[in-house]
């Protein structure tokens, strides 16, 4: 749930005293990017936040409209509702629910959907009916913090040689954190996901991750972190076959792959 990197004008964090209103119109253009065709496409979202509708319970509300001429597929609308719920059957275990539908050319996280990129010769893009729910779970109790999340997606193509074509995505993954002092901790991450695609076979990828940690602060959030990392992944033949081109995964027939590195996040 989020506005994306286009070019565009508006205001976050309003407080309307029930509520926080935020407003943007956006364009198309990106900052590096132009689209690969033109479509004038224009896009309006409205979002209300922190609406208290429950004791610890917060709702947020993002409503999403696209317009422009597209030479596949309509123009679209999404809507994105979320329920955040602090202390949800202990102390210090927050969760939050998704419920998202979209439309057209209106992505399901309030962006734009298939607009094309210049930058990677993908052209005019279909738009796609989206549906997803998810619930996530964070938590932090002394040293030890965690995140873990189910997710499932439904998308049909709208328009294109492939107009009416569904895909099925089912997520399910989670990353915990123990903080062996006040400035290093050890993570661990897990996930498996898997893709239906109407008149195809059933991909499916799994991968665990370890990754010592340097922060500042002990908790899960704390950032800047720098993680020397080591992941284990592994898909089968049909997630290779779909991910075969010149920088896929899966090029050369590959089905499972080690990686390791180091890694800086840093917020601010």
């Amino acid at each position: 749930m989020d506005y994306g990197d286009n070019i565009g004008a508006g205001m976050t964090d309003y407080n309307l005293g029930f509520a926080k209103l935020g407003v943007g119109v956006f364009s198309g253009a990106t900052l590096d990017n132009n689209n690969a065709a033109a479509n004038s496409a224009v896009r309006a979202n409205i979002d209300l936040s922190e609406l208290h509708v429950n004791p610890g319970g917060t709702l947020r509300v993002l409503g999403t409209l696209v317009r422009g001429n597209f030479q596949m597929g309509k123009p679209g609308a999404g809507l994105s509702v979320s329920h955040n719920q602090s202390d949800f059957m202990f102390h210090g275990l927050t969760n939050t629910v998704f419920l998202q539908g979209a439309t057209g050319h209106a992505g399901v996280n309030g962006q734009f959907q298939g607009l094309g990129d210049a930058s990677n010769a993908s052209g005019e893009q279909p738009g796609l009916q989206s549906l997803r729910a998810t619930d996530a779970i964070n938590w932090q109790t002394g040293p030890f913090g965690g995140q873990a999340l189910v997710s499932y997606q439904t998308a049909k193509i709208d328009g294109g040689i492939n107009n009416g074509k569904s895909t099925r995505d089912l997520t399910l993954g989670g990353r915990v954190a123990y903080a062996m002092s006040q400035k290093f901790k050890l993570l661990a991450e897990a996930g498996t996901t898997s893709r239906s695609i109407d008149g195809q076979p059933k991909q499916s990828l799994n991968k665990f991750t370890i990754a010592p940690t340097l922060a500042l602060e002990p908790d899960f959030w704390s950032r800047p972190e720098l993680r020397f990392y080591i992941t284990r992944a592994s898909w089968n033949d049909a997630a290779a076959a779909a991910n075969s081109g010149v920088g896929g995964f899966g090029f050369g027939g590959r089905t499972s792959s080690t990686l390791t590195g180091v890694q800086m996040e840093v917020w601010w």
